[in-house]
């Protein structure tokens, strides 16, 4: 396989990935002093939960948080892999239209695009660890005004470097992936994030265009019941559409009270002890299960 994927560390060839999750979370944080605060004891949480996934045969980790934010921590995505062998990747790109900073909205679409480029082939937030992939995100079925200039500034870099580009898509994915199309990206470049909450046609529509999905929320039960996108993963399986899936917990910690909770009782590891078994359940074979844990996000990820 032709490419190399960028972790916060070094370029790896995709066949050093054994396994990975493609949208997860370290501290999900405001606020930089919280995290200083918290990092001592949030390092020490991520080092054990990194060390269960490299032994349940995970050894790639996908930060989605954004880059400007004080969740994004380039030296604890570079520690974390130094520790345990993870390979963490770093995200640059923004989150939905009411969260943006002030600087983006006012920012034209070159100089959003310039910031990305930065982040991917220099460093994010001034650090030698650059990022991986790209992420554009809506809330909304389609895509508003300000979350538009993202896009088209992440669809830029893409023509220059060939990253691939994840989207935080729970409305339905239909209208981002006409607008990919229009500005020069493959769907296959392309993974719609949280599709177990849109609408199916426009599942059907991104998966016979040969985009990726990341079905995520595991054991969180608060957006779909967990059999439901089990269902949803073992029709498009039953489809011909097995190499365009992949999963991800979208896990997180925060720190409350001085101590670090996380986000679901799984944590982490669970998509490897609890949703490959449900997976097989519902009449995946294990040739199935390495393409969408390993195979597929081997070839998304490089560029």
């Amino acid at each position: 396989m032709a490419g190399r994927i960028r972790t916060a560390l070094r370029d790896v060839k995709p066949g050093e990935i054994t396994g990975a999750l493609l949208h997860e979370h370290m501290l999900l944080t405001d606020s930089e002093k919280e995290f200083r605060a918290a990092e001592r004891a949030v390092t020490r949480k991520l080092a054990g939960d990194f060390r269960k996934l490299k032994t349940a045969g995970c050894n790639c980790f996908v930060d989605a948080s954004m880059a400007y934010g004080a969740s994004c921590q380039p030296g604890l995505a570079a520690e974390l892999t130094r520790r345990t062998g993870v390979h963490v990747m770093l995200t640059t790109g923004a989150y939905v239209e009411a969260s943006l900073p002030a600087w983006i909205r006012k920012a034209r679409v070159s100089k959003i695009a310039a910031w990305m480029h930065r982040d991917l082939t220099e460093g994010v937030k001034g650090t030698p660890h650059r990022a991986g992939l790209v992420k554009v995100s809506s809330n909304a079925y389609g895509v508003e005004r300000n979350e538009r200039k993202v896009f088209l500034a992440a669809c830029e870099v893409h023509r220059r470097t060939g990253v691939p580009i994840t989207v935080h898509s729970p409305k339905g994915a239909g209208p981002q992936l006409d607008l990919f199309r229009e500005n020069g990206v493959a769907p296959e470049q392309v993974s719609f994030a949280h599709v177990e909450v849109g609408p199916w046609e426009d599942t059907l529509k991104v998966a016979k265009a040969g985009a990726f999905f990341v079905f995520t929320n595991w054991g969180g039960r608060q957006w779909v019941p967990e059999g439901q996108i089990v269902a949803q993963i073992a029709d498009l399986v039953r489809r011909g559409y097995t190499k365009q899936v992949t999963i991800s917990v979208d896990m997180y910690l925060s720190w409350v009270d001085g101590r670090v909770k996380q986000r679901w009782s799984g944590g982490y590891v669970q998509i490897f002890d609890r949703v490959l078994p449900l997976l097989m359940e519902a009449g995946l074979k294990a040739r199935q299960i390495d393409r969408i844990i390993q195979e597929n996000p081997r070839r998304y990820l490089a560029f």
